[in-house]
């Protein structure tokens, strides 16, 4: 009988290996190696060597396809870390955001109530001085004491005209004491004014350096996690690429590893950029 080659293997038998799974290979191996030992018992080294060339095939399929596994599970692994990264980001901008709305929410709910407290001490605080203010009784000037007694003494003397005279100039200077009052009164109400509003102003200041330091804090500490958890990722992407290519490196020498590593390591090395 004609020995067999193992490149003139019928097509169909290859095209049948390549649709069998690896336990299916597995089996079929185990199988020609015991009809094989059974063809040596029997001197039929024709059938023996047939047997020989089987499993050659066979494991070298054997190889191809633990080696394609062991591809698909790496590519897995890269995927499933990716969509961890991914997710984790997700729960970290949304806690973070949750964080900033609270932040700022609170704030806002205390400005605007520093704003209400201060326009009612404000508003209180006007009419506390014009009531006070309107409950004086202006003293006259000296001068309108004065001319009031000429006016008396004239009216006594009956010197009608002169005291005519001296009621206009008293007139005059009564009116004019009353402006006078009337602007220094104005300026009392624009001074405390003047007062509560710088008093108002440095509040709200203390307020606004309270709230910037607080959101200040708020990015620093979100930063801070953010290059943690980026750089923990990278870490993790890192000890994966090693370990993946020292499981590569186990694999036989006569298997061509190069062009399989250079498509299965690009997305590892597209996330490392992405972080970058």
């Amino acid at each position: 009988m004609k020995l067999v080659k193992r490149e003139d293997l019928n097509k169909s038998q290859i095209s049948e290996m390549d649709k069998m799974d690896l336990p299916k290979i597995k089996e079929a191996i185990i199988l020609l190696e015991n009809m094989q030992e059974r063809s040596v018992q029997a001197n039929k080294f024709v059938e023996a060597e047939l047997c020989k060339q089987r499993i050659e095939a066979f494991k070298k399929k054997e190889k191809e396809k633990i080696y394609e596994e062991l591809l698909n599970r790496q590519k897995e692994d890269r995927e499933q870390l990716d969509i961890e990264k991914k997710e984790e980001l997700d729960q970290f901008n949304e806690k973070w955001d949750i964080d900033y709305f609270k932040l700022r929410d609170k704030f806002e709910k205390i400005e605007t109530q520093i704003r209400e407290q201060q326009l009612k001490e404000f508003d209180d605080k006007r009419e506390e001085v014009e009531a006070e203010l309107a409950s004086l009784i202006p003293k006259p000037s000296s001068e309108a004491i004065n001319l009031n007694c000429i006016l008396e003494n004239m009216i006594k003397q009956k010197e009608f005209s002169k005291a005519h005279d001296v009621q206009i100039q008293l007139t005059n200077i009564v009116k004019a004491d009353q402006e006078r009052i009337k602007n220094e009164n104005q300026k009392k109400i624009q001074a405390e004014i003047n007062r509560i509003s710088t008093k108002h102003e440095n509040e709200l200041n203390a307020f606004k350096l309270k709230m910037k330091l607080a959101f200040d804090e708020y990015k620093k500490s979100r930063a801070i996690e953010y290059d943690n958890l980026v750089q923990k990722y990278k870490n993790r992407i890192k000890d994966l690429d090693n370990s993946q290519k020292k499981e590569l490196a186990l694999f036989p020498k006569n298997v061509n590893l190069d062009k399989i590593m250079n498509r299965n390591s690009s997305k590892i090395s597209n996330i490392l950029k992405e972080e970058e």
